[in-house]
């Protein structure tokens, strides 16, 4: 599996750190990275779906005065200046009615004619097949249930062909409540520190989909993020209605390091929104639990997640959709300010990070060697991976063992010196200090 492969040959057990460790006569030391970073005790990302108006002008500012990154997953098809728009891809659909006559539906034909169907019903509001549930029908598809889907296709394919209209698939603008949304307001709210990440062209639901309509949405997606926004906004992808679709994930895997809809490391315990299982114990060394605050979802049991979080050590990954009445399940400004307000009291217990930077943190923890060495009183620490550096670029944070003596340590890495105040945990004393990996070691030595 593509995230398997990722994993370096020199990890021992999952949530392992080799330390190389040289150790002088009168120096003992020992180092290790941080589950999270600043030694938090819980990682939060909060993530929006679908970029509706309010997630910007209500949600946002309110992020913004708690100093809180957020993770927007958008659809680029309805911002105004976006290159690309939702179409079919494939053989001229006239051609596929034509055969629908003679040649019905069947798993090998299926999702072509799905593909079709979605784009004439969904983009093009063909009226005559308006009544057929393109979510229904997607949702059949994702649990195998092929002999519905194709009597279904059979008869949508049968209605068009009556209709006596000529269709052709033209990338077609889609409407949009995004009035003051533009790429330029986008980027304005990237440089606070927020991500903008893929959410498909037009919010089409992937398993309705071939391959080459899926590799369309999802590419021409990230081409116009990174257009507008950067690189760095091509990273994450959540693939709309949360599908867990295999044959979806697979064609997504090799686009985007980071996927809302799976963790497929087997050091991360996932439990997705659809999954009712509270945390608890695990032997894995993560645990990601997504939770998505509905409309009726009572106050109390959004408050518990955090608690939750907190004590079992945890990434929640948040889901928003609606925000002040617009919007999928649309939760009032009151509850976000208050919700939010909550979070920041615990903000000695929690690192609010984004999407993106929460995965990158957990993968360079779990792909990461740390180098040791003393001399002459001194200390050397080097971190380093074979991860992507273009992608893995996040600080990790460091607690290393020092001697009683040292109440205060000089931290020295390249230009950069300062004075760093060391902390006692029973018996031992330490001094913890963010290094990014593969950069110039540090050098710790009493102050």
């Amino acid at each position: 599996m593509w995230a398997t492969q990722n994993k370096k040959t020199f990890m021992l057990l999952s949530g392992s750190i080799i330390i190389l460790l040289l150790i002088a006569a009168d120096l003992y030391s020992q180092t290790e990275i941080l589950k999270w970073k600043e030694g938090k005790s819980s990682c939060v990302s909060m993530t929006f779906d679908d970029g509706t108006i309010n997630q910007f002008k209500v949600a946002m500012p309110i992020m913004d005065k708690l100093e809180f990154p957020g993770t927007f997953f958008i659809n680029t098809g309805y911002f105004h200046g976006s290159k690309h728009h939702p179409t079919f891809v494939g053989r001229p659909i006239m051609d596929i009615l034509r055969e629908t006559e003679t040649v019905q539906a069947t798993q090998d034909n299926v999702f072509e004619r799905t593909s079709m169907v979605r784009y004439l019903r969904d983009i093009r509001n063909v009226p005559e097949i308006n009544a057929y549930d393109m979510q229904r029908i997607g949702s059949s598809l994702e649990r195998g249930r092929y002999e519905r889907v194709c009597r279904m296709v059979d008869e949508i394919c049968d209605t068009l062909r009556k209709t006596n209209r000529i269709y052709e698939a033209v990338p077609t603008s889609i409407s949009t409540d995004q009035d003051g949304a533009t790429w330029d307001d986008l980027v304005k709210y990237s440089e606070k520190g927020h991500e903008f990440a893929c959410h498909t062209i037009s919010h089409a639901h992937l398993s309705n989909l071939d391959e080459e309509n899926i590799l369309y949405e999802l590419i021409k997606c990230k081409d116009d993020i990174e257009d507008h926004l950067g690189y760095r906004h091509t990273l994450s992808v959540e693939c709309p209605y949360g599908t867990h679709d295999d044959r979806v994930l697979n064609i997504a895997y090799p686009l985007f390091p980071f996927m809302r809809n799976s963790a497929p490391e087997d050091y991360i315990d996932e439990i997705l929104r659809g999954n009712s299982r509270t945390p608890g114990k695990t032997d894995k060394e993560y645990i990601q639990w997504q939770r998505g605050p509905l409309s009726g979802t009572p106050y109390s049991e959004m408050t518990s997640w955090i608690d939750t979080s907190i004590h079992y050590n945890i990434w929640l990954v948040l889901v928003f959709h609606g925000i002040e009445g617009i919007g999928w399940e649309a939760l009032s400004t009151e509850t976000v300010q208050e919700y939010f307000n909550y979070i920041e009291s615990k903000e000695e217990d929690i690192w609010v990070a984004t999407f993106q930077d929460a995965y990158k943190y957990i993968r360079e923890r779990m792909n990461s060697v740390v180098y040791e060495t003393v001399d002459e009183g001194a200390m050397a620490v080097e971190v380093s991976n074979e991860l992507d550096k273009k992608i893995y670029d996040i600080p990790l944070t460091l607690k290393t063992k020092i001697p009683e003596d040292w109440e205060k340590v000089q931290f020295q890495k390249g230009n950069t010196l300062k004075v760093i105040n060391s902390i006692t945990e029973g018996e031992h004393r330490y001094v913890i200090y963010d290094v990014i990996p593969d950069s110039e070691p540090v050098r710790l030595l009493k102050y």
